[in-house]
């Protein structure tokens, strides 16, 4: 009894520990009206507050009202776990860090 609760604690333990899927990371971006056209990982981190920063790259519609603001050109999606937030926007003219 008492070894097979070791051996349930230790494959607990070192388990790997879960990741965000794309469709979770292609959520967020619907949510924040940016349908996606691609999804890369921009940054991982290991460790014990690991995390991922996918960048979304955003189906821009062709035509534009000239008094219309810049369209979102991507999204920084962060992911802890399994629960994702949008970390910040990225337009044309802007670069990511």
């Amino acid at each position: 009894m008492r070894i097979s609760l070791i051996a349930f604690l230790g494959l607990l333990a070192f388990s790997g520990a879960a990741q965000a899927s794309p469709a979770e990371v292609r959520e967020v971006a619907r949510l924040n009206n940016c349908p996606p056209q691609s999804i890369e990982i921009f940054q991982q981190t290991v460790g014990a507050r690991a995390q991922t920063i996918y960048r979304v790259s955003c189906d821009i519609p062709a035509s534009l009202s000239k008094d219309a603001p810049p369209p979102v050109n991507a999204i920084l999606v962060r992911c802890l776990g399994t629960l994702c937030d949008v970390m910040r926007t990225l337009y044309k003219q802007d670069s990511a860090p």
